[in-house]
């Protein structure tokens, strides 16, 4: 909006180059963004790249990688989950950013410790009691009879997701339910504190990530990597499945 810093304030990495600023009369609110667009440039890639990269693109197109929050959610080595978890146990109690954040930083871990505990039971067919989402839509419904969605599951057209923890959101039973317990309890939030389920209302979110557009194109002596996000997302957990490497900012990222 007009009452925003300008762009020569901002602190941002020395390597961040902005492309283009415009104006909105409206701040950017939650659930406003539908998604990004992301052009990096891959350098020290293999020569058999184009090779190895037809294989590892129609494995995304087909299995999509693992929809985590990745580390920059959680702070500088993780510092802002360990806040978190402090804040919750003195009462959840506060007001400003930080409540929200920490509320925020809880649901995200719970999120990530389920998505863990799913791969591991195994994501080639739905669990009893699991919460889906009907492909292209906001429409979240409960497995009742897993052999009936086998068939909607592998053309994925239902998807798995996982919980964002709050009053609000639809609850899964049976053997998935048990993991979404298990994945809470974890981080005392089995029984929500009144202040933490008005911050955190709660709602599901897409086990796996389906990018958009997605390209790997020579660029000089390196590679262009591109691809589209739906908002939330993370490209550097993307980036980390397509290329082994791990998924953490550097540190002058970091700080900046």
């Amino acid at each position: 909006p007009d009452s925003a810093k300008p762009p020569d304030t901002w602190q941002l990495p020395a390597q961040a180059q902005i492309l283009e600023v415009t104006r909105h009369t409206n701040k950017l609110r939650t659930g406003h963004l539908l998604g990004n667009r992301f052009s990096l440039r891959l350098q020290g890639c293999v020569p058999d790249w184009e090779v190895r990269w037809a294989a590892l693109s129609q494995a995304v197109e087909r299995q999509g990688v693992f929809n985590y929050f990745g580390p920059q959610r959680f702070g500088n080595h993780g510092q802002n989950l360990g806040r978190a978890r402090f804040w919750l146990k003195r009462g959840a109690r506060g007001r400003g950013f930080q409540p929200r954040l920490y509320a925020s930083v809880l649901q995200s871990e719970v999120f990530n410790r389920y998505l863990t505990s799913r791969r591991e039971a195994g994501l080639e067919r739905p669990l009893a009691g699991e919460i889906v989402r009907l492909a292209n839509t906001g429409k979240h419904f409960r497995i009742q009879t897993v052999e009936s969605e086998l068939e909607r599951w592998e053309t994925h057209d239902i998807l798995p997701t996982g919980p964002m923890t709050g009053p609000k959101m639809l609850q899964a039973d049976d053997q998935a339910g048990e993991l979404e317990r298990s994945a809470t309890a974890a981080l005392g939030l089995d029984s929500l504190p009144r202040p933490f389920a008005k911050l955190a209302p709660g709602t599901r979110r897409d086990l796996l990530l389906f990018p958009e557009q997605l390209r790997l194109e020579a660029d000089g002596d390196a590679l262009r990597l591109s691809f589209g996000l739906p908002s939330g997302s993370y490209a550097t957990e993307l980036v980390s499945a397509l290329t082994g490497a791990e998924a953490r900012p550097t540190q002058e990222r970091e700080s900046g």
